[in-house]
């Protein structure tokens, strides 16, 4: 089945049970102290939405653009386990 998946830093990942999903697996993921650090800084600067790095912020952009039905089967295969 893959092996066991590697715990989040925050544990969010692994509560949605996407630890081996494509989405997560093998990438370095932020602690929920350097999350809440980058968003009290965003809100320092008066930003209401932050999204850190930029190829999150150009998938959180194409959303606005991609057609409901694309979107849903693009988060389906992202949030898969993979094999």
């Amino acid at each position: 089945m893959g092996g066991t998946p590697r715990q989040s830093a925050s544990g969010f990942q692994d509560k949605a049970q996407l630890g081996n999903s494509a989405l997560v697996k093998g990438k370095k993921l932020p602690t929920s102290k350097e999350v809440a650090a980058l968003g009290y800084r965003a809100m320092q600067r008066g930003q209401r939405v932050y999204i850190p790095g930029f190829m999150n912020w150009a998938m959180a952009q194409s959303m606005r653009l991609t057609p409901r039905d694309l979107a849903t089967k693009v988060v389906k295969i992202l949030t898969h386990p993979l094999a």
